[in-house]
Parts: structure tokens; sequence; C-alpha cells
């Protein structure tokens, strides 16, 4: 299938691919929105899906949550967390994902 500026789902092999993953406070969802820059001229991004992980996930299970969405992408996203609630869930993606060196998939915090 060819890539068309239209259809972000067409993009898959395009890169870099990037999974945003907002931490949810405790009653909303947590999210995993996946996307990434086309090869087109100017450069669009796109969402190819967002999708919202099970309500109530802490630590260890909502790491696990966010590695299934990561593994549908073949663990070749560059995976973006907002820590700004919960500082502490750094050390979880570390070990649930292990270091940035050594696999595909990195780490951007903010």
């Amino acid at each position: 299938m060819l890539c068309h500026p239209d259809k972000p789902e067409t993009w898959l092999r395009c890169r870099p691919l990037f999974i945003a993953h907002d931490l949810a406070r405790s009653r909303d969802h947590s999210t995993a929105v996946v996307g990434g820059i086309g090869p087109f001229e100017p450069p669009l991004i796109g969402v190819v899906e967002a999708r919202e992980l099970t309500q109530g996930l802490y630590g260890h299970a909502r790491a696990s949550a966010l590695a299934e969405v990561d593994r549908l992408y073949n663990c070749n996203g560059l995976i973006i967390a907002d820590l700004s609630h919960d500082p502490s869930y750094a050390e979880v993606l570390y070990g649930t994902f292990g270091p940035p060196r050594g696999r595909t998939a990195n780490y951007a915090v903010r």
C-alpha cells in the first residue's frame, strides 16, 4: 500500500513512529497515541491510533498495557511519556522497556 497524505494509517512503514503516553488521573483513562511524520513535503504529522488504556491501571499494569500497544507496532516507536503527575512511573517504564540502548524504542520524558 502506498503512503497517502490523507491516510496516516498508510504511514506505518514511515519513520519515526511515536507513541505518546499520557498518564491518567484517578477518574480518567491513560492513553497511548500512535503516530508519526509522513514522507511528504511539507512534513505532515498524523495519528494512526488513539487507544484508551483500561481505567484504574497503575505502575507495572499500566506499563504492560502500553507494552501491548508497542508490540502492535513491532516495538519500534519512540515512547514519549508525560510524567508530570507521577515522576516515579519513569522507573516502571525503564523496568518494562529496558534501557533505550539495546532496543529500537527510546524514551522522552517531560
